[in-house]
């Protein structure tokens, strides 16, 4: 007797729910590591619009890419980042920030850094005004640095480090000498 049909689409609905509610809390060799309310997936991190004004106490050793962007961010602690010896990286833009942050031991290891203020006016946004050799100094493998539409005013060639930059995306600025 042919078994019902009824039985198997009952079971591959089940087995598609859990799939995808897998995917929406974090899926992956790390999902279970996930700090609420972050939504991670492979070596990504995301707490992006978290709005809370500050991230998780703690993000995972594993960790990648991290998206903090869309925050509120006003400054950050080093010692968060202290933990991260694999980030690469790590997205800040729309935030509250007015300065290049300090990130820690692992700053050597970030090759992507986005600090952006965007175009969203209704957003917080990074209110970064100045640059200086010694923020940036520490970010040996940096490739790409995107600090447009801040609030700086001069560029000084002086300001950069020997950086292996790829990428620089620094609109809106009013002059650079």
């Amino acid at each position: 007797m042919p078994s019902s049909p009824q039985p198997r689409s009952l079971v591959r609905f089940a087995v598609f729910f859990l799939l995808f509610l897998g995917l929406e809390r974090g899926s992956g060799a790390h999902a279970g590591t996930c700090p609420p309310p972050c939504v991670c997936f492979g070596e990504l991190v995301d707490c992006g619009r978290v709005k809370r004004g500050r991230i998780p106490d703690t993000i995972p050793e594993w960790t990648v890419q991290l998206d903090l962007s869309h925050n509120k961010l006003q400054v950050l602690d080093g010692n968060l980042f202290s933990r991260l010896p694999h980030l690469k990286e790590l997205k800040l833009n729309h935030n509250k920030l007015e300065a290049i942050p300090d990130l820690g031991p692992y700053a050597s290891n970030i090759t992507t850094l986005i600090l952006s203020n965007g175009v969203c006016i209704f957003r917080a946004n990074n209110r970064i005004s100045g640059i200086s050799e010694e923020r940036l100094r520490p970010f040996a493998s940096l490739e790409s640095l995107d600090l447009s539409s801040n609030k700086i005013v001069e560029i000084k060639t002086s300001s950069f480090p020997a950086l292996p930059l790829k990428n620089f995306y620094a609109l809106r600025f009013v002059g650079v000498t």
